[in-house]
């Protein structure tokens, strides 16, 4: 107890005496997390602007057009005369998407061949790529559908039960087992604010590292102290991170209704590790450089790109080794494993032991600071 008091004592003069950590700390990750959640909180990517190009202008492919229009996804808000006008639309980035409706679309279709209708989209944007491509083949599907029960109701002397098991011998049905209504603002939200987190986790620990730097390079001073007043120097924050952590949980499971089907002792434990495996790294990284410029640069050159590794948007089985090593490193990466595991899985402890272990190994790298500032301590007769 005397320990972590003295760590109060520390951890408010330090706030008080750095506006910048104060405000990194008390103030940033709940401010940063409610942005990231506003700005997500439409929760589906709807009437994105498409541009057509209809070069057959008969009534299949108005049709046509109309059955893409349907779609909630997309909105056909421009219809050009040329392939030229609607790229220059999309280079411009008022649309995402040009269909081109091919000549002779109709009379082909009733002759029995298969003309093509082409599509270009803008696949920089991976999440309205996905979405626009979706949603164009879902309603071409259905109008692909409905041309062939014409032709078979035809061909059946108006049999339309029998046109239909024609033009769709087999149906389908698609669902979704995780996220069964689309809602990106759950799983980018999700990822995007541990990968946050994470930078401001680290940050702040410089920061105060910097700032009492001098109690831990004091000559002479035993190695077993060295460690401990890292240790009850960086606890307080641990715990007020941790406390805000819950709240944003809070929020998320009570406010914003995420799922959650696992088990949230587990799911607590995880974000106190995450914690401090944020905190080791940081605590390594500066005492490698004993300066915060350094130490935040190689902060900034790790966890900035921590979105792109956690295998959210782009899988983590088909990333390169070097993409792998790198996300290896990172703690987030390790932790959202674990929070896709228990919020949508529910997995025993068992299942995610292998994480929660990934994440403890970050406390070596704590260890290994404090042997460091040790190290670094003015020359002079040392103790053990």
């Amino acid at each position: 107890m005397n320990t972590f008091s003295q760590g109060l004592r520390t951890f408010y003069h330090s706030l008080k005496a750095d506006k910048w950590l104060f405000v990194l700390t008390c103030f940033a990750p709940m401010l940063m997390s409610l942005i990231i959640w506003l700005i997500f909180s439409a929760h589906f990517a709807t009437q994105l602007p498409v541009a057509v190009v209809d070069q057959d202008k008969t009534t299949m492919s108005r049709a046509l057009i109309r059955y893409y229009d349907a779609s909630p996804t997309i909105s056909i808000n421009k219809t050009v005369e040329d392939i030229s006008s609607a790229q220059a639309l999309m280079n411009k980035g008022d649309v995402y998407a040009i269909i081109i409706i091919p000549k002779y679309l109709e009379r082909e279709t009733v002759k029995g061949s298969s003309p093509t209708v082409t599509t270009r989209y803008n696949s920089q944007y991976v999440l309205i790529g996905k979405l626009i491509k979706s949603a164009l083949v879902q309603a071409h599907g259905t109008f692909n559908a409905m041309v062939e029960i014409i032709r078979n109701t035809a061909a059946t002397h108006g049999n339309v039960a029998l046109a239909m098991s024609e033009a769709l011998p087999i149906n389908q049905q698609i669902t979704s087992l995780y996220n069964g209504k689309n809602d990106y603002a759950q799983f980018l939200v999700a990822a995007a604010v541990p990968a946050l987190w994470q930078i401001i986790i680290m940050a702040a620990t410089v920061l105060f590292l910097e700032k009492n730097k001098g109690q831990l390079l004091v000559q002479n001073q035993a190695r077993r102290k060295t460690f401990w007043l890292l240790i009850k120097g960086l606890l307080p924050f641990s715990v007020l991170f941790f406390a805000q952590t819950l709240l944003f949980f809070m929020f998320a499971l009570m406010y914003a209704n995420w799922p959650f089907n696992g088990n949230f002792a587990i799911m607590i434990t995880a974000c106190f590790i995450a914690t401090i495996a944020c905190q080791s790294l940081a605590a390594f990284l500066y005492s490698i450089t004993l300066d915060a410029a350094r130490a935040m640069s190689l902060v900034a050159g790790m966890a900035a790109p921590a979105f792109a590794f956690m295998g959210i948007t782009f899988p983590s089985s088909d990333m390169p080794v070097l993409a792998l090593i790198w996300r290896s490193l990172l703690p987030a990466s390790h932790y959202i494993e674990l929070q896709n595991q228990q919020m949508n899985y529910g997995t025993v402890l068992f299942s995610t032991f292998s994480n929660l272990l990934s994440l403890f190994a970050f406390a070596v790298l704590l260890v290994a600071a404090s042997y460091i500032f040790y190290k670094r301590q003015p020359q002079g007769e040392t103790q053990c």
